[in-house]
């Protein structure tokens, strides 16, 4: 089964009435050599000022070296939508004339994997992406954010996708592999005290921990172009160090030290193997432990 993961990451801070910005990195694996992948820009999405109604489009190229025929497929991983703004979000893929899928973001990760085209040996296909901020939006969508993963690569050979329908996508059949998951029913507070706290988690498979977080006030939007540092901050105020490198672990434990008692904070756990960054969730630190002085009379027997 061959396949190329390319992270596409969505952070929209959208304002109705002022400037916005959209944001979708491509980070792409060592592709194999008989598949070839290409994106228009890097990062294929990088927009200012996008408003409802604002359309961006960009293409992706993919070339098939395989020695055959092969079936092309995509699929959003790594989904992370808490405000559900995918639904606002229309996303049309389209190879020359043909509409391949037109429906919104919430529709395209909900189905699973999407047949693109055959693809002959040696020739390459252009699929566009377009995105188009639905122009009947509310201010309820100011600064909301979504995320996710897109699989692009060789339909599987076991299983594998049904046939496609006529414009449109088709529902998934296990042809494509699953990228880097942080499951996020698993993120959970192991202890806390007034100034520190135990986060677990598990992931899909092998990577290193880390925790981005942020007090109440201070900084706690993703903004994944904040990845300067060593670890990032990807828009938070603070970060833990990245443990678990060498050897990289699926079940996860980072301990938070130096917090404010009684403050709450904001934060999200972070994997590396790919990139795995999970919805963002809260805890309140403990308030200060306040020992109480016993006062009582002591009998001094007589003659003492």
């Amino acid at each position: 089964m061959k396949f190329l993961s390319i992270r596409i990451i969505l952070l929209v801070p959208i304002a109705v009435f002022g400037a916005g910005f959209l944001f979708i990195d491509s980070v792409q694996a060592q592709p194999p050599d008989n598949l070839v992948v290409q994106f228009e820009t890097a990062p294929l999405f990088n927009k200012t000022n996008f408003l409802p109604d604002d359309a961006v489009s960009r293409w992706v190229k993919v070339t098939n070296n395989s020695g055959e025929s092969r079936r092309i497929a995509t699929e959003a991983i790594n989904k992370s939508d808490p405000d559900d703004f995918a639904s606002q979000l229309n996303l049309t893929i389209k190879e020359g004339a043909t509409v391949i899928f037109n429906d919104t973001l919430k529709k395209f990760f909900s189905q699973g994997e999407t047949y693109l085209s055959d693809l002959a040996n040696g020739t390459t296909a252009q699929y566009d992406f377009t995105i188009v901020f639905n122009s009947g939006s509310g201010n309820e969508y100011q600064l909301k954010s979504l995320g996710f993963d897109i699989l692009v690569g060789f339909e599987g050979q076991e299983g594998g996708l049904p046939l496609p329908t006529p414009g449109g996508g088709a529902n998934g059949g296990g042809g494509l592999p699953p990228g880097l998951t942080i499951q996020d029913e698993s993120v959970r507070i192991a202890g806390i005290e007034e100034t520190s706290i135990t986060l677990i988690w598990n992931t899909s498979y092998l990577s290193s921990s880390q925790v981005i977080y942020g007090a109440e006030g201070e900084n706690h939007i993703l903004n994944l172009t904040d990845n300067a540092g060593a670890p990032p901050k990807y828009g938070y105020a603070h970060t833990t160090p990245e443990y678990d490198i060498i050897p990289k672990v699926i079940s996860h434990s980072v301990t938070i030290y130096g917090l404010t008692p009684s403050t709450t904070y904001y934060y999200r756990a972070v994997s590396h193997a790919s990139l795995a960054i999970s919805r963002e969730y809260s805890f309140t630190t403990l308030g200060v432990k306040e020992i109480g002085k016993i006062e009582g009379e002591v009998e001094v027997p007589p003659g003492e």
